[in-house]
């Protein structure tokens, strides 16, 4: 396993990725890619990969290693046999490096970035943890993370500003019954097609396109398997433009990208 060893000059950074949603391949080739543009002059790095079973374990930092294989296969966290514990304090900036029980290290922590993808991470959980113990990180805080994360949340709080959404019905998987009342509402209200999604998954994970009620119950099975809040949504057809803003530093306002467009 590589891993540089720190310099008390370079902030550190810790990398954390994997994780314990369908995500977690993705997550690890995203970090592969920040490991790969990351300026390793300029900053130390602590490679943190999560477990598909929750365990936080010291993992290489080499980003040929979190690259998707030749033959297409997607990476992911192995168990190293050294475990990461977050500091055991606020304002503490020391990760906890246990191997076979004992205390082997204490790593430096400047900032953490979260590679995570999906529950478990994107959604304000690995934020809400890092705010406890008052350790810095990069991205959206535990409300905006929570929100994004969640498409219903989300869309209520756009339609309360007065922006437009697609039309849509919120439903929960674990008490729907695919009826035929049920299925002409969603019929009456949105048209068809339809598009059918976990509210709080990503990666277009169990996200589906039903052409009819026969095929719409099928959907919100396969959805609620990820998510037992699901969307049903109309069809919209548009052109997809994305724009990126981050937050301003000490008062200043925020400041956004150019619109680019998703071909």
């Amino acid at each position: 396993m590589n891993q540089a060893q720190p310099s008390p000059q370079r902030p550190s950074v810790a990398l954390v990725f994997g994780g314990r949603s369908g995500e977690h391949p993705i997550s690890c080739v995203t970090a592969s890619k920040v490991l790969g543009a990351i300026d390793r002059d300029r900053y130390d790095t602590v490679a943190v990969g999560i477990t598909r079973a929750g365990e936080w374990r010291l993992v290489s930092d080499d980003p040929a290693d979190w690259a998707i294989a030749p033959d297409g296969t997607f990476p992911q966290v192995e168990d190293t046999g050294i475990e990461v514990l977050l500091p055991d304090g606020a304002g503490g900036g020391e990760l906890r490096l246990i191997q076979g029980g004992a205390l082997v290290e204490r790593r430096r922590v400047d900032v953490v970035f979260p590679l995570l993808h999906g529950p478990w991470g994107e959604d304000g959980t690995v934020q809400g943890a890092l705010d406890l113990i008052d350790l810095p990180y990069v991205g959206a805080g535990v409300l905006g993370s929570a929100t994004a994360m969640d498409k219903a949340a989300a869309k209520l709080r756009f339609l309360a500003a007065g922006l437009p959404v697609a039309p849509f019905i919120e439903v929960d998987a674990r008490t729907w019954r695919p009826t035929p009342p049920t299925l002409d509402d969603a019929g009456a209200r949105l048209g068809w097609p339809v598009f059918v999604k976990p509210s709080r998954a990503g990666s277009s994970l169990g996200v589906v396109r039903a052409e009819g009620p026969a095929a719409l119950a099928a959907a919100v099975a396969e959805a609620g398997g990820l998510d037992p809040r699901v969307l049903i949504e109309a069809e919209i057809r548009g052109r997809e433009i994305e724009c990126g803003v981050l937050g301003g530093r000490n008062g200043s306002p925020p400041r956004a990208g150019a619109p680019g467009e998703i071909a």
